[in-house]
């Protein structure tokens, strides 16, 4: 995992491997700052995620 960082935001690259296809849905969670849902089509590519505000 890579981190950087501009100002106040930090931005974080990584790769999810081994992950099961065919269950349409698939959730991701940082500590306890809630589940962010990200199609399963979606993930051929890059998805950004974005936690906080």
């Amino acid at each position: 995992m890579n981190g950087s960082g501009l100002t106040r935001t930090c931005t974080f690259t990584f790769t999810v491997k081994g992950v099961h296809a065919g269950k349409g849905f698939y959730g991701f969670e940082v500590s306890h700052r809630g589940i962010v849902q990200v199609a399963e089509a979606d993930l051929a590519r890059s998805v950004g995620l974005t936690i906080g505000g």
